[in-house]
């Protein structure tokens, strides 16, 4: 019979032990990454990474000898907005989009506030894509997105930055 003999872990044990607790907790990182990536991706979030994935397009064309302009469109059978600058065209498809789904490219109004209270119910007055110029600009333009089960929301566009255009406060 040993006399001396203590029990305690070895340095091994201690490792192994340290090494299965980052395993597990590694997996539980990559999980939760996940978990929270999975949020809802809204049309209009689509619209804008479309919109500035077309610009961006352009512009790099521009530098380029007989670059192109960049048209961005919207493909209602793929459920996405489409950049084609003529050489390899870029899709960035809606996930889950609602099934009444309508995407309208209008004309920018040049009629005021009370214009822009105006929803046209017809697609004559639609635009079948617009327009991103090498110089950074783009044509002007409301994007329209409207479902039955929600409200139309119009987007103005501002033709020399390609972004929202701001709202002035209603007067008091």
């Amino acid at each position: 019979m040993k006399s001396g003999a203590r029990s305690a872990f070895t340095l091994l044990e201690l490792l192994l032990a340290i090494g299965l607790i980052a395993l597990l907790s590694a997996a539980l990182i990559a999980g939760s990454v996940t978990l929270l990536n999975d949020k809802p991706v809204f049309p209009q979030e689509v619209f804008w990474q479309a919109s500035h994935a077309a610009r961006k397009t352009a512009l790099l064309n521009a530098a380029v000898a007989g670059g192109h302009d960049v048209r961005l469109s919207y493909d209602d059978k793929q459920k996405a907005f489409i950049a084609d600058d003529g050489v390899a065209p870029q899709t960035f498809p809606i996930a889950k989009p609602p099934p009444d789904l309508v995407v309208q490219f209008l004309p920018a109004e040049s009629g005021g506030p009370a214009a822009a209270l105006a929803v046209p119910t017809d697609d004559s007055s639609s635009l079948p894509y617009v327009t991103f110029f090498g110089d950074g600009t783009c044509s002007p333009f409301t994007v329209q997105l409207r479902s039955k089960a929600g409200a139309a929301q119009r987007i103005d566009v501002d033709p020399w930055t390609c972004a929202q255009m701001l709202k002035a406060p209603p007067a008091s």
